[in-house]
């Protein structure tokens, strides 16, 4: 998926540039979409387009930690403080982007 979106020209080979993009896709936009897309096919358990509270903070396994763990807590705090912009309890596609590729500035 990250090649064929890095392959720009489509010749089936990455150039410089191309496999720049390859290997940092947070570093180049036109990635954006795929890491996005590949976060949902990863996370979105429920398959509703949006990454809510626990499939943010669950493992690969899909396990979520203690409610009262520090962890946990910081990352509740992060999710709806930083992350979920518009309060709705769920990141959206927009809202995914900033929290896999930050604004650094």
């Amino acid at each position: 998926m990250l090649w064929k979106a890095a392959d720009i020209n489509g010749d089936g080979f990455l150039d410089a540039q191309e496999f720049a993009a390859f290997h940092s896709p947070e570093e180049f936009e036109h990635m954006h979409d795929i890491l996005v897309k590949q976060l949902l096919e990863r996370r979105d358990r429920n398959k509703d387009g949006f990454i809510d509270f626990a499939e943010y903070i669950s493992d690969e396994r899909g396990e979520v930690p203690d409610a009262r763990s520090e962890q946990y807590i910081s990352e509740k705090d992060k999710f709806e403080s930083n992350y979920d912009r518009n309060g709705d309890k769920k990141l959206d596609w927009s809202e995914c982007l900033d929290w896999i590729v930050p604004n650094n500035t």
